[in-house]
């Protein structure tokens, strides 16, 4: 792999195209799992009553986030299946 100069991003190759695509729908899908996160979190005072929803919240964040982990990984590990 060389290091190449693209005059506009609509040069770049479909391989990264598609890796940069992932790396912002990865950080789309982190922002939203921030949130939910905390909102979700025992110390909060959202939903206080309700314990199941609560935990409902929870683990939809932590989906969301094991979702943009596993989309960022992806663009490296095509790249070094490429290379190696």
């Amino acid at each position: 792999v060389q290091c190449k100069v693209y005059d506009s991003v609509l040069a770049l190759g479909p391989e990264l195209q598609a890796a940069r695509s992932l790396s912002v729908l990865s950080a789309l899908l982190a922002l939203m799992a921030l949130p939910l996160g905390l909102a979700g979190a025992p110390c909060t005072g959202c939903a206080r009553g309700d314990a199941r929803s609560k935990a409902r919240v929870s683990a939809l964040a932590g989906t969301l986030a094991a979702l943009a982990g596993a989309l960022q990984l992806a663009p490296p590990s095509w790249t070094a299946h490429a290379v190696i």
